[in-house]
């Protein structure tokens, strides 16, 4: 039980530790490149386990929240990275990189942030 309390209060710090590590020494975590998405699997599904029916219900009242949030990641992230990515084209940046940009905007919310937030 304190493993679960330490690992639920430190999961952010945790994170980016775990970040840096494997940004600087990639190595050590591509022992896990074979069981990466069970793993995956298994988070975002202890994350919808914890969901309270009644914060769904909660959630399900605010039709115009949802739409809002939705409206978001579909349109206006998308309309941003293609913003950004044509301010970096007409700064003589890479194509590669702005391409980048507009990747990113398009993409939906990272597990990492969802577990955070939890």
């Amino acid at each position: 039980m304190i493993l679960w309390r330490f690992l639920s209060e430190k999961m952010a710090l945790l994170t980016i530790i775990f970040a840096v590590i494997a940004f600087l020494i990639p190595p050590v975590f591509l022992i896990f490149k074979d069981v990466f998405l069970w793993c995956f699997a298994a988070t975002m599904f202890a994350l919808g386990v914890v969901l309270h029916p009644e914060d769904a219900r909660a959630a399900l009242k605010k039709p115009k929240t949802i739409a809002l949030g939705v409206m978001m990641q579909f349109w206006i992230m998308p309309m941003l990275g293609f913003a950004a990515a044509s301010i970096c084209v007409w700064q003589g940046v890479s194509p590669g990189i702005a391409l980048g940009f507009i990747i990113v905007g398009c993409a939906p919310g990272a597990m990492a942030s969802n577990v955070i937030t939890f």
